[in-house]
């Protein structure tokens, strides 16, 4: 892995960090060979391809936890674990504890591959399910750069529908993005521009000597899913909150638990999703 020296927060989006080159432009050729190795399918908008790995999710990423997960590749691991390693230089990023991620998961971690080839393809600006995925989102791009737009609503603040505060942040090959607080659930984000025209010689790995550069960008997400169990905190009879807890509830562990706090004023208990 590259020496890494500067982790940027982008102040124009607050809780959005940039990590350039995590890793040489020889592993990112392996990688992307790697992944090619992987099963591409046509995406629901018939854009792009895509390779979707770890437990199934439907068009609305709910979680089908009766079907069977897809196997991370040992790409996703090595990634992963990259990731991680990168994480733990900064200070800035262990005091978020995304160290705690587990994004080696074949049924924790969610990791969504996007082709894009030609100018004008894009990604729609969108949040990412708030319901299935926990807070921290890690992306990043392999072959080429991408400029990434971030669009807050202002409408609570502006009488005036459709007033929006945008930034674009430009992505560069190789490098991690990770979205947390206000970038995460504040803004929508998306790459809603062509890419061609943000590319440079620097952002290729064209060996060509025609000067024609075949445009492809091969872009990773990696999201940790939220448990899949309930836990419900009743007090004096009424419900203050529902979390989410890892683990698989029985009738006889609730029974017991339940048991064992009768008379308390706090009752807390697993229920299935």
């Amino acid at each position: 892995m590259t020496t890494i020296c500067v982790c940027n927060e982008i102040k124009s989006v607050p809780g959005l960090y940039l990590i350039e080159n995590i890793f040489s432009e020889t592993l990112e050729n392996q990688l992307i060979a790697d992944i090619d190795c992987g099963t591409w399918k046509i995406s629901r908008t018939k854009e792009r391809r895509v390779q979707m790995l770890g437990p199934w999710h439907d068009n609305k990423y709910k979680i089908d936890w009766e079907k069977e997960s897809t196997p991370l590749a040992p790409w996703c691991i090595e990634i992963a674990n990259i990731i991680k390693q990168t994480i733990a230089q900064f200070d800035i990023l262990n005091k978020l504890k995304l160290n705690e991620y587990d994004l080696c998961s074949d049924i924790k971690t969610n990791v969504f591959v996007n082709e894009y080839k030609h100018d004008g393809s894009g990604l729609a600006l969108h949040f990412d399910s708030r319901a299935t995925f926990k807070e921290a989102i890690f992306g990043l791009s392999l072959g080429h750069g991408a400029t990434m737009t971030f669009r807050k609503d202002l409408l609570d603040l502006s009488s005036t529908p459709g007033k929006y505060e945008i930034h674009q942040v430009y992505i560069p090959p190789r490098s991690l993005y990770i979205m947390t607080g206000p970038s995460r659930y504040n803004y929508e984000h998306g790459f809603i521009t062509g890419y061609t025209k943000s590319c440079t010689k620097t952002d290729t790995n064209n060996n060509s000597d025609s000067g024609v550069v075949e445009y492809r960008r091969v872009s990773l997400t990696f999201r940790e899913i939220k448990p899949k169990e309930k836990v419900v905190i009743i007090t004096s009879g009424k419900k203050l909150a529902t979390i989410k807890k890892i683990g698989k509830s029985t009738s006889s562990s609730s029974n017991k638990h339940k048991a064992g706090i009768k008379n308390k004023s706090i009752l807390s208990f697993l229920v299935k999703k």
